[in-house]
């Protein structure tokens, strides 16, 4: 018995030295690498912490609202959030989670705030057509002359204010990539002379129709400027809007070396840090503006109590959808439980919204380091009658993770058993297209940290176990190639999909 149990563990040990057995090992090792490497240098999931400052009950609201049950994956997708409430006689501040250092946001801690800030400017273009300084359908050109005869000249101001004018968002595509969190334009040096003569060179289409466009709203703050006889717009904007508003601590940033020291840190998707937004050159649209819960705060009730200038802005002056319009930069959502007045931000590394309820003299700001959004959250505090709306994946996240790893794993062995080592290298190395091209763009903030190192490890694992099947014709490698490649397209559209 003895004889026979050696004799059957002999053979085992023996069947590690077969060529098979070899694979098999090599593709466990070679799984455990890469989970421990993609572990460690991969993309990590971020969560809201129980850090908490300021009114614990307007915490304990805003976790509710997101569905906060305990647990690390209840608010997915937050690191940090600082929120204030305004009413009559009363304004409510938290901070929740990680600003950057391990505690929690206060009501002083800066965050970029985005085009919150084409509030200020919707606000000094009404204020200027109310003093006779411009007309809404002036053309930008009166202003800037290097504009004049090119077809951005000939929007009106009021189109630049709607999103109507046909611009695109930026002047160029390099300095947009770069602004929107990719791309390497350094747009520190950009100013604004370049977008002016960027501007002067591009082709318009679809104007009269609602898009998006920071562009418009860059070159509708510099027009301001000269038709007030500003020295900039952030002169202009801090005499009129900051300083009326009690505003002590906004900034307008032009360059890394000059972002306050006091700044929560911006998280990507991936749980890397941020590179703040900066630079000079698109400065009334919002791309540089850092703000606090305060500031924001006495904005609001600057709005709410009739003493900001430009009250027209907030006027709906073009239908969007059937419950959405846009005033000069101010949006408006009406909706069965009311009207807001709103407009929200967001930046690589930051999201915002400050959204106010005139008829019941209430407004709401939420500031979050993250990609995240915090509209759902904001609309939900301003109106609380309004059904929750924070958005979710249609399928649980670690049925996301599974099937990204089947496919990844899948397209690696169909490939390999036709294939010698040399296509299963190949193979692989268009598998992994999929996983890095997942880096940058799938929401790992709402996957779980296992994810990314189990489907990495889990492909190269697959390439391996399969080397040792051989091709009987060199000619055949094009097709475990365009097999992989195809797969790890396919891996990364699903996972977006299901990803929402």
């Amino acid at each position: 018995m003895g004889t026979r149990t050696a004799e059957g563990l002999s053979s085992r040990l023996l069947w590690v030295t077969t060529r098979r057995g070899s694979a098999v090992l090599s593709s466990v090792a070679a799984l455990l690498v890469a989970i421990l490497v993609s572990a460690w240098v991969g993309p990590q999931p971020m969560h809201l912490g129980f850090e908490t400052d300021g009114d614990t009950r307007l915490a304990d609201r805003v976790r509710a609202i997101l569905g906060a049950d305990g647990t690390d994956g209840s608010t997915a997708g937050y690191h940090g959030l600082a929120v204030v409430v305004v009413s009559p006689g009363q304004t409510r501040w938290a901070g929740l989670g990680n600003r950057g250092d391990g505690m929690a946001p206060t009501n002083t801690t800066m965050f970029e705030i985005g085009s919150i800030t084409k509030l200020f400017t919707g606000l000094l273009l009404a204020d200027a057509v109310d003093h006779g300084v411009v007309r809404l359908q002036d053309t930008v050109e009166t202003y800037l002359p290097p504009l004049v005869g090119s077809p951005a000249g000939e929007a009106t101001l009021e189109e630049l204010a709607t999103h109507r004018s046909g611009l695109p968002a930026y002047a160029d595509e390099v300095t947009g990539a770069t602004y929107e969190g990719s791309g390497q334009s350094n747009v520190e040096v950009i100013t604004q002379e370049d977008v002016i003569r960027q501007a002067a060179g591009l082709k318009i289409s679809q104007e009269g129709s609602y898009a998006y466009s920071n562009l418009g709203f860059a070159l509708l703050g510099y027009a301001l400027a000269k038709a007030e006889g500003a020295p900039s717009w952030t002169s202009l904007v801090t005499q009129r809007v900051l300083r009326p508003a009690g505003m002590t601590h906004t900034v307008f940033v032009p360059s890394t070396a000059d972002v306050p020291d006091d700044s929560a840190v911006g998280s990507l998707p991936g749980g890397l840090s941020a590179p703040y937004s900066v630079g000079p050159s698109y400065f009334p649209a919002g791309t540089a503006t850092f703000s606090t819960l305060d500031d924001l705060a006495a904005f609001a009730r600057w709005v709410i109590d009739g003493s900001a200038i430009g009250r027209s802005a907030l006027d709906p002056r073009y239908e969007i959808s059937s419950v959405d319009s846009i005033g000069l930069a101010w949006m408006i959502t009406t909706t069965t439980t009311g009207v807001s007045v709103w407009h929200d931000g967001s930046v690589p590394g930051f999201s915002s919204i400050l959204g106010f309820d005139l008829a019941r003299r209430r407004a709401v700001a939420v500031l979050g380091n993250t990609n995240a959004s915090v509209d759902p959250l904001g609309m939900k505090l301003l109106e609380p009658r309004a059904p929750v709306a924070v958005p979710s994946a249609p399928w649980p996240v670690p049925a996301i993770a599974a099937l990204a790893c089947v496919l990844a794993v899948g397209c690696v062995l169909i490939a390999a058993r036709l294939g010698r080592r040399l296509v299963a290298v190949a193979v692989t190395c268009a598998a992994q297209t999929g996983l890095v091209l997942a880096v940058g763009y799938l929401p790992w903030q709402n996957l779980p940290g296992w994810s990314w190192a189990l489907a990495s490890g889990s492909v190269s694992a697959a390439a391996i176990l399969g080397v040792d099947q051989g091709l009987r014709s060199p000619r055949q490698i094009g097709l475990p190639l365009v097999t992989g490649v195809l797969s790890a397209v396919a891996f990364y559209v699903l996972t977006i999909w299901l990803a929402g």
